[in-house]
């Protein structure tokens, strides 16, 4: 058993006798206590609420979640790109009306364009293998290559 700290209430251990049609994401959910919720702690009290993005309700309130430029230039959470890919900038593309000095200064500031969030970035290519799994299958690969047999005896 587990003592999960932030409940004050003991985590089962999932059970070896769980049916091995199961995925492993079934198992987890299975396992989970239910009284077991997202939150945050405000004045020293634990408030349940199921944490969002962006923020939302107490938590959101009292830890509110800041951004980045990259994300709202519209790169997605998971910013998969180290350089962006450029396009030219188009006033159009932005919900706000520019006046003519201000076009000048963003003209001057990217003479190259702007990042292009609905392409892939510079360099990006397709992945050689798989990565991580964790999947129950004892075909399941670990890492960029499949690992060598066990060693025996």
């Amino acid at each position: 058993m587990l003592l999960c700290p932030a409940s004050s209430r003991r985590i089962r251990r999932p059970t070896h006798s769980s049916p091995r049609t199961q995925s492993a994401q079934q198992k987890v959910l299975a396992d989970k206590p239910a009284g077991l919720t997202d939150g945050c702690f405000i004045s020293g009290s634990l408030v349940h609420q199921t944490l969002s993005d962006p923020g939302t309700g107490q938590c959101g309130a009292a830890y509110p979640v800041a951004s980045n430029p990259r994300l709202v230039a519209g790169e997605p959470v998971t910013m998969p790109a180290l350089k962006c890919s450029l396009k030219p900038l188009n006033f159009g593309d932005y919900p706000v009306t520019f006046t003519a000095d201000e076009q000048t200064e963003l003209s001057e500031a990217f003479p190259t364009g702007v990042c292009d969030y609905t392409q892939p970035g510079v360099g990006v290519r397709a992945p050689i293998a798989s990565w991580l799994s964790y999947g129950d299958s004892p075909d399941a690969v670990v890492g960029p290559f499949p690992l060598p047999p066990p060693l025996t005896g």
